[in-house]
């Protein structure tokens, strides 16, 4: 696989700094990421398409998309042929230092308003006199409009909505089973749907099948346990479910690019 090339500006900001990151590659490929806390992050897409994986979240961001999470250890996921750019930002400092409101985690379409406040982040006035200040107010106009626009009701389906609840319940029938070797059916009969339209529902909601999510979320299991236990990768194998190590070690690698001992020894404090 090959090695995207990547570029990184950081502004300076009265808050913390504001990071834009670019990326291109010519292959798919998985970047793991790492913050100095699980501080509530604000990424926004303003280039390219991207996944964005968490401990609690998957998502896809389309460009102009933008979301709230909370994660020290995050992976972005880049298709094919990609060209990707975002930003990054901390917002609980400017958050507090403001009393800018409540903020929840979740995916959110930017609206006009916010499009035009990033245009201008993107492309400031020359000269800045006071760059730290103007980036922090251009910040606290984003994220008060981004408040607005969590605080109106999103018209929803509610038949869409009933029936999104149960790829939700698949998957946190997945999280708690998380050991066994589930198949969808019987996941399907634990939440109460036939087995073809849980398929679908699930799909649409997570984009990708059961059987990958719950592998997905056996590796990050894994990862955590390296990273904040001293338990031996055999018994780390055994704990997210795994009767195989040579199958545990070939997803390892296909998610991360690195063995076990490798991300133990890169990431571990």
């Amino acid at each position: 696989m090959l090695t995207p090339t990547s570029n990184l500006q950081e502004y300076a900001t009265a808050d913390g700094p504001l990071l834009q990151y670019s990326f291109a590659c010519k292959e798919a490929v998985v970047l793991d990421q790492e913050q100095e806390s699980d501080a509530l992050t604000l990424l926004l897409v303003t280039e390219g398409a991207v996944g964005l994986r968490t401990r609690e979240d998957d998502w896809s961001l389309q460009p102009g998309t933008c979301c709230l999470f909370r994660s020290r250890l995050f992976q972005l996921c880049l298709p094919d042929h990609a060209k990707l750019q975002f930003l990054l930002y901390n917002i609980e400092p400017l958050v507090k230092r403001m009393d800018l409101g409540v903020f929840t985690t979740g995916r959110f379409q930017p609206t006009a308003k916010m499009q035009s406040i990033v245009a201008e982040i993107l492309q400031p006035p020359v000269p800045l006199g006071f760059p730290e200040k103007w980036y922090a107010v251009q910040l606290s106009h984003l994220l008060l409009a981004l408040l607005e626009q969590m605080e109106q009701p999103a018209p929803v389906d509610e038949d869409k909505q009933l029936l999104r609840q149960y790829a939700l319940l698949a998957d946190n029938y997945i999280r708690q089973h998380l050991t066994e070797d589930l198949t969808t059916l019987q996941i399907a009969r634990a939440v109460g749907l036939n087995e073809c339209s849980l398929k679908q529902l699930f799909s649409e909601q997570f984009g990708t099948g059961m059987a990958k999510r719950q592998n997905h979320l056996r590796i990050m299991l894994a990862k955590d346990l390296l990273v904040q236990t001293n338990k031996s990768i055999r018994d780390i194998i055994q704990e997210c479910g795994y009767l195989r190590e040579a199958t545990f070690r070939e997803n390892f690698d296909k998610l991360t690019q690195l063995t076990p001992a490798e991300y133990r020894k890169m990431y571990k404090k």
